[in-house]
This record gives C-alpha cells, sequence and structure tokens, in this order.
C-alpha cells in the first residue's frame, strides 16, 4: 500500500507504514505526492489528519525525488530543514542552483535551514570544491546562506547493496559511503532544531501554502 490508498481513503496513514528492522519506518509515495498538489481544500484537510498521525516520529523525511514540481515546492516551503542533494556533474550543479534559486526567491517567505550534500564525489575535495563553488554562487547572487552539510563517495558498495537490497551502512559499515553518512548523521544530530516545529507546524505552513 502506498499514499495513494490513503488520498482514496482506502487506508489510514498507520496502515500504510512499513517497519524495518533498523528501527526506520517508510511509507511508499507512489504518485500520492503529485495528486496531494491538486487536491481540493476539504481532501487536503483530510490528508492532514491523516498525516498529522506521524507526530510520534522523531523526525520525518520526505523525499521529493529531482525536480521542482508544485508538490515538492508546497514540502519545501514548510520543512524545518531542507536538503538539497547534488552530485559532481556540471547538469546536476545546474540544477541545484536553480532549485536553489526558485527556493529562495519565490517560494519561500520565512527564513529556511538550506542544506547542502555533493553526492558521487571521488574525493573530498571534490565534494569541497563543488559545494564551496555552489554556496559562492548563491550568497553572491541571491544573498542567501546554504550550508554544507557534507559528501559521500562514488562507491560500489551502493550498487551492491541495491541490488541486495540492504543498506550499504548496515552490509558494509565501514566502507568510505557508509563513514560518509555517519559523520552527515552525526553534523544533523548537533545542529540546533528550529522553534515551533513538528508535525503540527509542518502541516500548518503547509495547509497555510495551499489555502
Amino acid at each position: 500500500y502506498n499514499l495513494m490508498h490513503v488520498i482514496n481513503k482506502k487506508k489510514t496513514m498507520k496502515e500504510i507504514i512499513l517497519d524495518t528492522e533498523f528501527g526506520i519506518k517508510f511509507i511508499a509515495g507512489a504518485n500520492g505526492f503529485s495528486k496531494i498538489a491538486n487536491l481540493s481544500v476539504q481532501e487536503l484537510d483530510d490528508f492532514a489528519k491523516q498525516f498529522s498521525s506521524l507526530g510520534t516520529a522523531d523526525i520525518i523525511i520526505i523525499d521529493t525525488g529531482a525536480g521542482i514540481a508544485n508538490n515538492v515546492l508546497q514540502f519545501v516551503a514548510a520543512a524545518d530543514e531542507v536538503y538539497v542533494v547534488t552530485t559532481p556533474e556540471p547538469t546536476a550543479i545546474t540544477d541545484a542552483y536553480g532549485i536553489i534559486k526558485i527556493i529562495t526567491t519565490e517560494v519561500v517567505d520565512h527564513p529556511i535551514n538550506l542544506k547542502l550534500l555533493v553526492n558521487r564525489v571521488h574525493s573530498a575535495d571534490e565534494g569541497k570544491r563543488i559545494s564551496e563553488r555552489i554556496i559562492t554562487i548563491v550568497g553572491q547572487f541571491l544573498g542567501y546562506k546554504v550550508d554544507y552539510i557534507g559528501f559521500v563517495y562514488d562507491d560500489p558498495v551502493v550498487q551492491a547493496s541495491v541490488i541486495r537490497q540492504k543498506p550499504f551502512i548496515v552490509v558494509n559499515p565501514t566502507s568510505k559511503p557508509a563513514v560518509c553518512i555517519k559523520h552527515i548523521i552525526g553534523r544533523i544530530e548537533k545542529t540546533e532544531p528550529a522553534e515551533n516545529e513538528g508535525v503540527s507546524n509542518f502541516l500548518k505552513k503547509f495547509l497555510g501554502k495551499k489555502k
């Protein structure tokens, strides 16, 4: 089951949650996120009531995927923190800047914590170089501060874990990508939480953007 079953009122949010052995729970999105952008006010209120059942979670991560569709921007505007993931490829760097520009100039009307993560790098220096380039351009042309949260190595262990359907951080905890993830988690844990954070505040901001 996935988010579409909740939107169509065939399942509750709690009924579609998938438990894992790693202490993390998943909700499959399917086409649900794109559907949310076109919900009526009443349908959105009904969805919000279901979403509020996730209030006991410590952290909620919404993977919006690539692109800047309306539904993605609505989630971004309501989030406590936004993580932009890019790679060293020139097109990816351009896309990352484009997304940050839209977020900071057209979507968000309040301060938001923007973080940058560089994925699939071949060295720490490459990750730092790419991040500095984007952060400098954003600061110079948009006047906005973006924090560099870290990098993840490009490594065959990642693809192997996809095939095995097991997280590489569990299967190969000492691999370069796994160590990178642990460092990123450490940095996130040290950041100060946003004021008035949580599911209720997220929904308040999200619904405010829709009505």
